[in-house]
């Protein structure tokens, strides 16, 4: 996709095993998620391989394809989303955008377009 000029920006959002253990023992209090607590608790048993893997992965690619990629502390919801809004305002504005320049022909069939869906 970058290749083609789509603008990536990958996020891994970390948890520690403090607010896991915490998170998890609040969905296994909440009834109607019971049903999936021993699948949870099984994600929990592997989270440390998938962050092992993914440290591995970044450390061992070329620079230039991870360097948007962005491990975002999660323990506090709106940190995690305040670093994520952060990084796409930046990426926004570092795309340079504008509106099209319109000239007068596509202005005046505009015009045309909006009068003539006014009188309906």
């Amino acid at each position: 996709m970058a290749r083609n000029g789509t603008v990536v920006r990958k996020f891994f959002l970390h948890l520690s095993k403090k607010e896991q253990k915490q998170r998890f023992l609040a969905r296994l209090d909440a009834r109607r998620r019971t049903g999936s607590s021993l699948k949870l608790i099984s994600v929990s048993a592997i989270a440390g391989t998938i962050i092992r893997r993914l440290t591995k992965m970044r450390s061992g690619t070329p620079r230039a394809s991870m360097r948007h990629g962005n491990v975002v502390p999660a323990d506090n919801k709106w940190f995690t989303h305040l670093v994520v809004a952060a990084a796409v305002v930046e990426t926004l504005e570092d795309l340079n955008l504008s509106y099209p320049n319109v000239d007068e022909a596509k202005l005046k069939e505009i015009k045309e377009a909006r009068r003539l869906l006014s009188k309906k």
